[in-house]
Order: C-alpha cells, then sequence, then structure tokens
C-alpha cells in the first residue's frame, strides 16, 4: 500500500492532540469530569470505550477507502484543523 495525504494529516493531527494533552496534562484536573463527576462511570467508560473507538474511526476510513484530494481540500483541512484547534 502507500499513504494518502489524508492519511498522513489524520495521523498527524491525532499525534498533535496527543502530545497536547500530555504536554498540559495538569490542566486535566480542571475539567468537568474530573471536579463534579470524579472518577465514575462514564470517565471510566469514556476512556476504554469511547476515546480508542471514535478517535480511530477516521484512520480506518481512510484505510479502507483510501483516496487523495485535491491540495485545496488538504490546506482547507489544515486550516479548520488549526482553527478549530486554537
Amino acid at each position: 500500500g502507500y499513504i494518502t495525504t489524508p492519511m498522513l494529516l489524520v495521523s498527524i493531527f491525532h499525534f498533535i492532540y496527543v502530545f497536547d494533552y500530555f504536554w498540559v496534562e495538569s490542566y486535566i484536573y480542571s475539567t468537568w469530569d474530573i471536579t463534579d463527576e470524579r472518577f465514575g462511570w462514564m470517565l471510566l467508560w469514556g476512556d476504554y470505550v469511547w476515546v480508542p473507538f471514535y478517535y480511530t474511526i477516521q484512520s480506518w476510513y481512510l484505510l479502507y477507502l483510501p483516496r487523495d484530494y485535491h491540495w485545496s481540500y488538504n490546506a482547507l483541512n489544515i486550516a479548520v484543523f488549526f482553527f478549530g484547534y486554537l
């Protein structure tokens, strides 16, 4: 196989998201689910089921349906990611 541009972008975006989480890990203690719910069922379920399943849907989709898009579409994806990230 080969790596398409959307596959590469999704991998980079996931890496940035995970890296940022570990870089400012102390901020997680001030989120709603930690302060109000403590370590309850929903947080446990989210950590073990929700995150691994839903955060990899994009990668699985691009693995089974590989396609390359025009460079402007990829540029738009990068802009939307960074606009939403900031």
